[in-house]
């Protein structure tokens, strides 16, 4: 009795299973996101599309250190917009507290997303300058 095509089918079975519970995303997130910043009650970051999550997000001086980062705790494209400078969304942690933004300074926003095999690609980014001390 030859057993191999019902060994096959069950791999095939099991294999479809995972690759169908995994979540799926809009196609619009592999491509680049386009970044806004904006000043208001509170400095915010948002992105679109917005329900492509990112994740992790930080802030540097162009060519510097960086001044903040917050990055998904579950290691997945959590984040999404807006993100509101130094606080830190639900689902997330600083890696690094957020340091003290100054006008007339040029800074850098970035954000990366996960890909399904784990890797992660700069997924937006944007320079902008505040008009006021952050935070």
């Amino acid at each position: 009795m030859n057993r191999a095509p019902a060994a096959v089918a069950a791999v095939f079975a099991a294999s479809v299973t995972i690759a169908c519970s995994q979540p799926s995303e809009p196609a619009a997130c592999s491509a680049r996101l386009v970044v806004s910043v904006n000043e208001g009650a509170a400095l915010t970051f948002s992105w679109s599309p917005g329900d492509c999550g990112a994740v992790d997000l930080s802030v540097s001086e162009a060519g510097s250190a960086i001044k903040w980062l917050v990055q998904s705790a579950s290691a997945s494209n959590a984040l999404l917009p807006p993100v509101a400078y130094g606080q830190v969304p639900a689902g997330a942690f600083s890696a690094t507290p957020p340091e003290t933004l100054l006008p007339g300074i040029t800074y850098h926003v970035g954000m990366s997303r996960r890909r399904a095999d784990g890797s992660e690609f700069l997924a937006g980014e944007s320079d902008f300058v505040v008009s006021r001390s952050w935070p």
